[in-house]
């Protein structure tokens, strides 16, 4: 009994010693990593590698604005002459100049509606809007427009027509699709309310 006692006396002094025991102080660490964020995108400098970015952007984490691709969407009207399926030579080149700058851009799509006035058999019209697509789509081949996004159509079948252009003319309906890379720019009250006037 007497050693148990003793024993146990033991262990208290020396739990005792371990926590008199005085700790080391905890060292400082100098920062070597700046935390300034100069352009205020949210993105600390030392990870930011795009250094200047424009406010109201989606920024990912390495600083940079994330990449957008739009679909923009336009049409012009080349009007023939009654009964035409071919253009004047000044008539020529102004479309030629249109169409080569189209297919500068994206990923150009290029829809050739062909239409005619109401006069004349549906069996004449139909020929001769068939020969105005086919005038348009050789004019822009030769400025370099790629032959598969050239989209052929007529007015009697379902097309690109818009709205604006309804009825029937001796005309044909060029509408031009192509893409626009861009920067996406982050939500907010504002935007929302400009989706919103448009859509009205």
């Amino acid at each position: 009994m007497r050693l148990l006692q003793i024993q146990l006396i033991l262990c208290a002094l020396f739990l005792l010693q371990g926590c008199a025991e005085t700790a080391e102080p905890f060292e400082v660490v100098p920062q070597t990593r700046a935390l300034q964020d100069s352009d205020v995108d949210g993105v600390i400098d030392a990870r930011d590698n795009c250094a200047s970015t424009n406010k109201g952007l989606v920024i990912s984490n390495d600083g940079c604005p994330s990449p957008t691709v739009t679909l923009k969407e336009d049409f012009r009207v080349v009007m023939f002459g009654f009964d035409k399926d071919k253009l004047s030579p000044e008539e020529d080149a102004k479309w030629k100049g249109i169409i080569a700058n189209l297919a500068k851009r994206q990923s150009p799509v290029l829809y050739l509606v062909g239409d005619t006035s109401e006069e004349g058999t549906e069996h004449y019209n139909s020929a001769l809007a068939k020969r105005r697509v086919a005038y348009i789509r050789q004019l822009a081949l030769s400025q370099g427009f790629p032959a598969d996004a050239i989209k052929e159509e007529v007015y009697y079948s379902k097309n690109h027509i818009p709205q604006q252009v309804s009825g029937r003319e001796h005309r044909l309906v060029g509408v031009a699709t192509w893409q626009e890379a861009g920067e996406a720019k982050m939500w907010d009250i504002y935007t929302s309310e400009r989706k919103d006037l448009k859509a009205k």
